[in-house]
């Protein structure tokens, strides 16, 4: 969720329980001014009931002026006191058919030297009809007031926050092999341009390091590789010598084996590590139909030689983009996988269409787990050919790209899938 999302998201979830308590206090409120108000007007006609009643001294409501309650007098022992009571009643009226709320007055009073208990009763609907019209009054204008103050931060944040999408945006966009030093767009907030001036500095830190990383690649593999090729030179001199010994011939095989196995690591290790480090931005459409044959092609005399027969299956023209080396690099290193990891009279069946490459092949069973085998230098089997980095190198290809690699192991049956959308 977004920063702005999640903000607005957090207003609304403290604002709705807010309007709500609000809402409940403002009924409280209302509710207490009425029943106030309807209390001390029924105070006041009790003060007019015994006054009249004192004079009149009749029990007759109709004959009461300036009255608006109705009222009830029962005479009752000297000796008891009732206090003012008031309290809420409910009665059913037979005319329209529905209960209605009196606000009632219960008290004693004497009157002309008696004792009664006098009830006063007034109608409190009135009174509810226009408390809770006020308070859906009240209601509406506070859901308004919480949309609008709602509607107003979004607004605002989306101001404030736009030097911070500005960044992001151009933090997207950065990579340090364009070796330039990225420039954010002027604000006047001071912890945003802060931000921005941080994210400078660490930017240009960043290039420079990237740069003498690949400077420091390059150096090593150069001094590596210029002492195994002194190596390689003199043992080609050594082994045209006519005089060596059939042991010393082997001693110097394996000398040039293990030096050739050195420059093809050097070789690898060099070009994961500029994998790893985006040196291969070039892209152009690559058809993988074309390159496949090419690369079945060139490694055919070691099908041959191990008798591994090859089916294919290309049934459409395939067309990626991407960059043309790791393209090669990519459909080599996965052949070459199920070349090596065969046996004798085996077979490699090979897939590619619907953006789709299924390269699946028999084999001896696995003795690593199969979740580890695009780990580096980790091999199943013995092969002295195999560096256990060809599936690394794949495994980087493909994420650099956004391609999905699964690898599918059964027995003696593997399989390579590589999905290229």
């Amino acid at each position: 969720m977004k920063l702005l999302n999640k903000t607005t998201a957090f207003y609304i979830i403290f604002t709705l329980p807010a309007l709500a308590v609000i809402s409940a206090l403002f009924f409280f409120i209302l509710h207490t001014v009425f029943s106030n108000q309807t209390d001390y007007a029924l105070l006041k006609d009790k003060g007019l009931i015994i006054s009249q009643a004192t004079k009149s001294n009749t029990k007759n409501n109709q004959l009461y002026k300036n009255i608006n309650s109705s009222f009830q007098l029962r005479e009752i022992q000297p000796s008891v006191y009732i206090p003012d009571i008031y309290s809420f009643v409910s009665t059913f009226d037979s005319t329209e058919m529905k209960y209605r709320t009196y606000r009632e007055l219960r008290a004693s009073a004497q009157i002309r030297g008696k004792n009664y208990e006098m009830v006063i009763s007034r109608s409190f609907v009135d009174n509810s009809s226009l408390l809770y019209f006020l308070i859906s009054i009240g209601v509406v204008l506070f859901g308004f007031l919480a949309l609008y103050f709602i509607i107003i931060n979004l607004f605002i944040s989306r101001r404030i926050w736009k030097p911070f999408e500005q960044t992001l945006s151009v933090l997207r966009d950065f990579t340090p092999e364009q070796n330039e030093a990225i420039q954010f767009p002027k604000t006047r907030t001071d912890e945003f341009a802060e931000l921005n001036r941080a994210v400078e500095r660490m930017a240009l830190r960043i290039i420079r390091d990237f740069n003498n990383q690949k400077q420091f690649i390059r150096n090593v593999s150069h001094e590596i590789q210029t002492p195994l090729s002194i190596i390689n030179s003199n043992v080609e001199l050594l082994i045209q010598n006519n005089n060596l010994t059939k042991k010393e011939i082997e001693q110097i095989q394996n000398i040039s084996e293990t030096t050739n196995r050195l420059s093809k690591l050097n070789h690898t290790l060099l070009l994961l590590s500029k994998i790893e480090n985006n040196q291969f931005i070039d892209k152009e459409p690559v058809s993988i139909n074309k390159l496949l044959l090419l690369v079945i092609e060139k490694y055919k005399p070691q099908c041959d030689y191990k008798k591994v027969s090859i089916i294919t299956d290309l049934p459409d023209s395939l067309d990626v983009l991407m960059n043309p080396v790791l393209a090669d690099v990519l459909l080599s290193n996965l052949f070459l996988n199920a070349v090596r990891h065969n046996h004798t009279g085996g077979y490699i069946s090979v897939y590619a269409g619907e953006n789709t490459l299924i390269i699946e092949n028999s084999g001896p069973a696995l003795t690593v787990h199969p979740d580890s085998v695009f780990e580096k230098f980790v091999k199943s089997g013995n092969s002295p050919e195999s560096l256990g980095l060809g599936l690394s190198l794949v495994k980087q290809i493909c994420e650099i790209n956004n391609f999905t690699i699964l690898f599918e192991s059964s027995g003696t049956t593997h399989k390579m899938t590589v999905r290229f959308s």
